[in-house]
């Protein structure tokens, strides 16, 4: 399987979703839907820190899909953030919809694990985030 997905951490408030070689529609998807359900499991604010190897092969219609599947994720009531980090591809490709869509407070690109933990604590601490 070329997309991976786990807790991050042991208070399950950050999902990391590893994407890598060629992935498909279905294959995509199929991580939404087990995402989404990540974020069902529990009852507090959840962060997607998503990344992908150099090696990624998105599928094919690339922006309909990552729009289909961040409008998905958003809509969870759980789902806090998205963060990709690093993959110049990934960043380009969020970036665009960040400013087609104005999700500035939801999609954070980062280039480093360590700066996503840091945008994630900000966010937790922050006194606009209330849920």
């Amino acid at each position: 399987m070329s997309i991976k997905i786990r807790w991050y951490d042991a208070d399950q408030t950050i999902i990391f979703q590893t994407l890598s070689g060629t992935v498909s529609n279905d294959e995509f998807f199929s991580s939404v839907t087990a995402i989404v359900d990540m974020m069902q499991s529990v009852s507090h604010p959840v962060y997607l820190v998503t990344t992908a190897e150099e090696n990624l092969k998105p599928p094919s219609d690339v922006i309909s899909i990552m729009e289909k599947a961040i409008k998905t994720t958003l809509a969870h009531p759980n789902a806090a953030q998205i963060i990709p980090i690093g993959n110049i591809f990934l960043s380009f490709m969020m970036t665009v919809l960040i400013r087609l869509r104005g999700l500035q407070d939801r999609i954070v690109p980062t280039m480093t694990l360590e700066e996503a933990l840091r945008v994630i604590e900000k966010h937790k601490t922050s006194k606009d985030n209330v849920r």
